[in-house]
C-alpha cells in the first residue's frame, strides 16, 4: 500500500484544477447545459470530471475497443449508473459534448436486475453500497470499471473508490480489481491516487 506524498498532493490539486477547467469550458461553450452545473452540486461536478479523466487514463481491452470498426456509427462508450443517479444531468452534458477513447459517450441508468455488459464504467452511488458484493460478482472478470463512493473495508472494494479527505475529493485504486477487469491504468493515475492496494 502506498501513502500519499507531498508531490502527489500537488498533482491532485493540479488534476482538480484541470477538471474544473474542463467542466467550465464545457458549460461556457454550451450555455444551454449550464443548469446541470448549477444543480449538480460541487461534489458531483468534480466527480463527473474525474470520471471523464479516468476515460483518458485507463485503457480498455483491444477486443472491446475494436468493436467500433464493425459499425457504421462508432461504438459508443457507455457510462452507467446503478440505482439513484446523484449526478443529475452532469454525465449527460459530458456525454453530449465530449468523447471518450475517441468515441461518442452515452449514459445508462440501470437497476440491479439489468445486464451490465454494455457498460465500460459502472458508477455505484453510496445508496447502493450495501449491494457492492453482488455488483462486483456480477461484473467479475468483465472489462467494466466499477467506481464507488467509499470508504470501503474488507475485500469487497470497487476498482476506484472516491473519498472526501481534508475537504477534497480523492480516490483509491484497487489494483487487483483493475487486473481482474483486464484494464490498464496509466502510471499518472496511479501517482495521483491517495492509495493503491
Amino acid at each position: 500500500m502506498f501513502s500519499l506524498k507531498k508531490s502527489f498532493a500537488r498533482k491532485i490539486r493540479k488534476s482538480v484544477f484541470v477538471v474544473w477547467l474542463l467542466l467550465l469550458s464545457v458549460f461556457y461553450l454550451f450555455p444551454n447545459d449550464a443548469k446541470a452545473l448549477q444543480d449538480g452540486g460541487a461534489e458531483y461536478e468534480l466527480k463527473a470530471g474525474f470520471i471523464y479523466n479516468f476515460t483518458q487514463l485507463i485503457k480498455w481491452p483491444e477486443e472491446i475497443a475494436s468493436l467500433s470498426d464493425h459499425f457504421v456509427v462508432p461504438f459508443e462508450f457507455s457510462m452507467c449508473v446503478v440505482g439513484k443517479d446523484p449526478f443529475g444531468d452532469l454525465l449527460d452534458v459530458l456525454a453530449k459534448n465530449l468523447r471518450a477513447q475517441g468515441r461518442p459517450m452515452n449514459v445508462l441508468r440501470l437497476k440491479m436486475k439489468h445486464p451490465w455488459y454494455e457498460c465500460h464504467i459502472l458508477f455505484v452511488p453510496k445508496s447502493e453500497n450495501r449491494n457492492m458484493k453482488k455488483i462486483l460478482k456480477k461484473v467479475s472478470y468483465s472489462p467494466v470499471l466499477v467506481i464507488g463512493e467509499g470508504p470501503f473495508e474488507g475485500n469487497e472494494k470497487p476498482a476506484i473508490s472516491f473519498l472526501i479527505k481534508d475537504e477534497t475529493i480523492q480516490f483509491n485504486i484497487n489494483a487487483e480489481a483493475i487486473k481482474k477487469s483486464g484494464l490498464t491504468v496509466n502510471s499518472e493515475l496511479l501517482d495521483i491516487a491517495l492509495e493503491v492496494d
